[in-house]
């Protein structure tokens, strides 16, 4: 009887610290999850909310016809004199071969939306300095689309030249090229343009400018990319000659082939158009991501921690910083995926036409090309 009781009494006390250990080890796990909580907040504060609103919205359109003998300033950097204008050209369509019109063909179809897809529109801005200001023009337009159903993550790239309407203000109903949007309404007007346009719902945008690439692929030991002989030869002519100050490098002369390239260079290499044209440009910037991602994959704690220092704050969205820390959830899967990859305009969707500044841009045909765009987005013919 009285080893009955010593035993219920062992079996109680048993219980009582096991019970204490199940509750240590939630605490710790809790403070663990806390801190790492906290630690993530803090890093996606320095990331700086923006309503995509311009802060110029008075600004004058300069309409003086762009000049017919304007070079284009494409250059054939494998003879052995490289011979370039020593300023940038001024920005050319080539519509050569094109039929003229007075307009796009606009889609009547609705705007798709699907709950599983977050698309976000990537804007790269053209501005000189360190820091964003309103009067710059998004020299990368990229939509990336996560398919969360299928775990999968898209990318398609908007050519600069694309006509689109004003969407609001006093030039409302006018047509000009997408990139010049940003300068006159700010990252929302090229969010209203992109639904407007293309049917395809966007709520969200997240800018970058020639710093942030830079400070990224630096951070991460440079990318790794293969380059052709004309973007070899090119590449070392301009470091040779630092055309753009706004960009620096230590970089040594490239090679036909593989090369690693630092900040500065990744940069002359995602914006190099003057040995061929805008399709190869955007195909550059792709690479230029998608070598970034992949270096990533294989950083460390410490390297990710020193690139969010540095990078987060030469980042501007519209996204919250829940609605981010959501999207950070996916990650991971969304990282390992294929990026499958897309252009605009497309081949056959498109002619001519003069825009609002006196330049030529692309009159696209949208119900074709949101056609294609939405099968490639969706899985699904939605045009009409």
């Amino acid at each position: 009887m009285g080893k009955g009781k010593y035993l219920k009494k062992q079996e109680v006390s048993t219980g009582k610290k096991v019970g204490r250990v199940v509750l240590i080890v939630l605490l710790v796990l809790l403070i663990l999850i806390g801190a790492v909580f906290a630690y993530v907040w803090s890093k996606l504060s320095l990331i700086t909310y923006d309503d995509g609103s311009s802060k110029t919205p008075t600004a004058v359109v300069d309409t003086t016809p762009v000049p017919s003998d304007v070079p284009t300033g494409i250059v054939d950097p494998t003879e052995t004199e490289i011979t370039v204008p020593e300023t940038e050209p001024e920005e050319t369509v080539d519509v050569s071969g094109l039929t003229m019109e007075t307009a796009p063909i606009m889609s009547s179809g609705d705007l798709v939306e699907d709950k599983e897809v977050m698309n976000i529109l990537l804007l790269g801005t053209d501005e000189l300095g360190l820091g964003f200001h309103s009067n710059s023009r998004s020299d990368v337009i990229m939509l990336v689309s996560i398919n969360k159903r299928a775990h999968t993550v898209k990318l398609v790239s908007f050519s600069r030249g694309i006509a689109v309407p004003f969407m609001e203000g006093q030039y409302k109903g006018k047509y000009e090229w997408i990139t010049n949007l940003h300068r006159w309404g700010g990252a929302n007007m090229v969010l209203m343009a992109i639904e407007e346009c293309f049917k395809v719902e966007c709520d969200y945008f997240v800018r970058v400018n020639f710093n942030t690439v830079m400070t990224v692929v630096d951070a991460i030991g440079g990318v790794d990319m293969e380059l052709t002989k004309q973007e070899a030869a090119y590449m070392n002519w301009y470091n040779r000659n630092e055309v753009d100050v706004r960009t620096t490098t230590t970089q040594k002369d490239c090679v036909e082939g593989w090369n690693n390239l630092d900040g500065g260079m990744a940069l002359h290499f995602a914006r190099l158009r003057r040995i061929d044209d805008d399709f190869a440009r955007m195909d550059r910037q792709r690479k230029v991501i998608l070598a970034a991602v992949e270096k990533l994959k294989g950083s460390d704690l410490m390297t990710l921690n020193n690139l969010a220092d540095l990078a987060l704050p030469l980042v501007q969205t519209n996204m919250s910083t829940l609605e981010i820390a959501k999207l950070i959830l996916y990650a991971p899967t969304f990282l390992e995926s294929d990026f499958d990859q897309m252009e605009v305009p497309i081949d056959n969707s498109h002619g001519a036409m003069k825009v609002m500044s006196g330049a030529s841009g692309w009159a696209l045909n949208y119900e074709t090309t949101n056609a294609a765009l939405h099968e490639f987005l969706y899985g699904i013919d939605n045009v009409g």
